[in-house]
């Protein structure tokens, strides 16, 4: 054994390549009391070359920025560790107290991200199935740990026979993907380092995107070769740190920000059967739930739950509160969708209106399931909301309409970026629009000027949005006296002072049906939002140009009301939010074949910004309100919706 005069490795995150394991080192390195290395793996234990010289070299290597006075603990990231015996070995004599740390992945997955990753190196120019077409046939020896990698349950006994059980952590990828923050301050706690540090766990390090080219990536990618001798030179004049930075430079030239395509289902069933036996001897190893993972189709895995640890309760409370007057014919497959998500800390509300269809005896079916129901009459959608919210004790609240779905996943994408957005007030994503032909396209929501948009118009469906119990506390229950534009006011109290986060996650379906009020009450929509926005000017100092240049639209309500709040607006912004509530008003009365109101509103937002009018092509809008004839226009949505 060398001798060890540098301070040990105090704990190693080892795991199969695509499981995580290069986030965790991120996280856990930017706590001020951690030491981590910059590079993406610590080789000294693996590779002889490295284990041959003195460990204090390899330390000067890793961790140039060692400061004794300020770090507590050191901690490396090995990956390829966990399946080489030898190198644990190495590291057990190094240090017989490391702590280990294993992070695990749906194997399914993983050995389709693995591949990927291959792929992006070069290495791998065919493609999946044909890959495990050849293994089978002991084609492609190189590509074989593809496959071998995944078999967790060999490694981890091979791990448990080396250290001691009780100085292994085993983390799953769900929870380092969703509880990152959770997984962290536990690792901080077994570092002896201040627990309450939060690190910034958004980011996702080392993703697997597609390549730009197979031939690029194979140029660049000769440079990394060990016995490359371009290689080779620049090693032997720029300093490790400064070469790293430069390969990781280099290798992201190759990567594009597309993604590449989700297994297709015949290749997933087929792994589901290399593997079943493998899931089931983990289960009995680590004492986890993991019948997810062997479920054909499910792309997002629920997040395993240790058996007897009680990490439900370390998951935020969310609260799901479900309107429903009437809705028998959509209403259980509402109920499914939030039930399917398997998230363990659910709080599930449902409030009928004293519904005389199937209602009531679908609800009784799922009573087991719910935390609260109740049926009985009330004065809209707003005030059986509120009876929802003045129940919760949820971190997290939600409502979803009983004609509307969750997508999988979309609970534990909403845990994950409240834990992770810590001073957020309300959590948005895109959705999926449902027309009467049950046809589906993806709604994305434009984040041009996202931030001023919020004050102007509902710029994302609301079955896509969760907000905060802090934020619920500060602003108070939904205004009862509107039953169309209740979310937009509900949006605005929270915008004036709270940060908003968006993400791209597709959290929802959103029906639209001949019964939907989205559909069939869009003129009181327009009514409703124009009484909030109203509301809103008066609210703002300096406002009153845009008042009165509401009231000559024609839409501005008069009254009272006015939002209590300390944010500033600059004339800039309000110009702007102003100019957004007229566009968005006059898609509206288009859609409502009002053709004056359109075009009277197209010249108010033309006089007070001539260059945003240019800019969203509202001219064109005018002039088919002006030249096409309503009866016309009406034939020809017939046609093509």
């Amino acid at each position: 054994m060398n001798g060890v005069l540098s301070p040990p490795i105090d704990l190693m995150i080892i795991g199969a390549q695509k499981s995580g394991t290069t986030s965790l080192l991120h996280y856990l390195g930017e706590h001020p009391e951690v030491c981590a290395h910059p590079q993406k793996e610590f080789a000294y234990f693996l590779e002889p070359a490295e284990y041959s010289q003195r460990y204090d070299k390899a330390f000067a290597k890793y961790y140039p920025h060692y400061d004794r006075t300020v770090h507590k603990a050191i901690v490396g990231k090995s990956a390829s560790l966990y399946s080489e015996t030898e190198a644990l070995l190495r590291l057990k004599g190094h240090n017989p107290h490391c702590r280990i740390v294993i992070i695990l992945r749906n194997p399914i997955e993983r050995t389709y991200s693995s591949f990927l990753m291959e792929k992006n190196a070069g290495n791998a120019p065919m493609s999946f199935p044909e890959l495990l077409t050849g293994l089978k046939n002991n084609k492609y020896p190189d590509l074989r740990y593809i496959l071998e990698y995944s078999c967790y349950a060999t490694h981890l006994e091979n791990i448990y026979s080396i250290f001691p059980k009780e100085q292994v952590s085993v983390f799953f990828y769900e929870e380092l993907k969703f509880k990152a923050g959770y997984v962290c301050k536990q690792l901080f706690g077994l570092l002896g380092v201040n627990r309450d540090f939060t690190p910034n766990v958004s980011i996702i390090h080392n993703p697997t995107n597609k390549i730009r080219s197979d031939s690029f990536a194979k140029i660049i990618m000769t440079f990394f070769k060990k016995g490359n001798v371009i290689r080779r030179g620049v090693r032997k004049i720029v300093p490790d740190s400064k070469a790293y930075k430069l390969g990781d430079m280099m290798r992201k030239t190759i990567i594009s920000t597309d993604k590449y395509p989700e297994m297709d289902n015949e290749t997933r069933m087929s792994l589901r059967s290399y593997f079943s036996g493998e899931i089931s001897r983990l289960q009995d190893l680590t004492g986890m739930d993991l019948s997810d993972w062997l479920e054909s189709g499910n792309l997002i895995s629920k997040i395993p739950i240790h058996k007897d640890s009680g990490l439900k309760n370390s998951f935020p409370k969310i609260t799901i509160i479900k309107p429903s007057f009437n809705q028998g014919e959509f209403l259980e497959d509402t109920i499914r969708s939030v039930l399917a998500q398997e998230y363990p800390n659910l709080e599930y509300f449902i409030i009928d209106g004293g519904s005389t269809d199937r209602s009531v005896e679908i609800i009784k079916k799922y009573t087991p399931q719910l935390s609260w129901w109740v049926s009985e009459k009330d004065h809209g959608q707003s005030e059986a909301i509120n009876k929802g919210l003045k129940r919760a004790t949820g971190d997290v609240i939600a409502w979803l309409n009983s004609d509307d779905l969750y997508m999988p996943g979309a609970l534990h994408e909403a845990a994950r970026l409240y834990i992770n957005n810590p001073d957020a007030g309300l959590i948005n994503g895109d959705t999926i629009l449902i027309n009467r032909k049950g046809q589906e396209v993806i709604k994305r929501t434009d984040t041009h000027d996202l931030e001023l948009r919020y004050f102007s118009i509902m710029p994302f469906a609301q079955p896509s949005s969760f907000f905060t119990r802090k934020a619920y506390l500060a602003t108070g229950n939904l205004e009862e006296s509107l039953h169309f534009g209740m979310d937009y006011d509900h949006l605005i109290r929270i915008a004036l002072r709270f940060p908003i986060v968006h993400t791209d996650f597709v959290f929802s379906k959103y029906r639209l049906h001949d019964s939907s009020k989205t559909v069939t009450k869009m003129i009181e929509f327009a009514w409703d939002w124009q009484g909030v926005f109203s509301a809103l000017l008066r609210s703002i100092p300096n406002a009153e140009f845009m008042i009165a240049k509401l009231r000559e639209a024609g839409i501005y309500i008069e009254g009272d009301k006015t939002f209590s709040h300390d944010r500033k607006f600059s004339k800039d912004e309000i110009r702007k939010i102003t100019c957004f509530f007229l566009e968005y008003q006059m898609h509206l009365y288009y859609q409502l074949l009002k053709m004056e109101e359109t075009k009277h509103i197209g010249s108010v937002i033309k006089n007070i910004d001539p260059e945003f009018f240019k800019a969203y092509k509202l001219d064109k809008i005018g002039l088919r309100a002006t030249l096409l004839p309503v009866p016309f226009i009406r034939t020809l949505r017939t046609i093509t919706r």
